[in-house]
């Protein structure tokens, strides 16, 4: 036998959730990761993946201020990341 569900006595971080996704997907994240503590990182994209892509770009990318914008680094870490692969490119077509 189910409960109803008295989602006006929910902790307030769960019924923030409960107003942003919506009762169903609460309760489904509440049942899936309860009791675990959970750090949500402050960037979407992981950085290690993120520079792994930038630099399989080669010239054919767009420009730094485009892929900040678009992965949430700053312009100057993603020009640091073109430079690096550059030089890697270099390198390994120079032997």
């Amino acid at each position: 036998m189910t409960l109803p569900t008295d989602s006006q006595a929910f902790h307030s971080l769960m019924h923030a959730m409960s107003d942003l996704i919506g009762l169903p997907a609460t309760m489904q994240f509440f049942e899936q990761y309860r009791g675990m503590r959970l750090n949500i990182p402050a960037r979407l994209y992981d950085s290690a993946i993120v520079a792994t892509r930038i630099s399989q770009l080669g010239e054919s990318r767009p420009n730094s201020q485009v892929l900040a914008a678009k992965y949430g680094y700053s312009r100057r870490w993603v020009d640091q990341v073109l430079r690096t692969a550059k030089r890697s490119r270099e390198a390994v077509s120079s032997h």
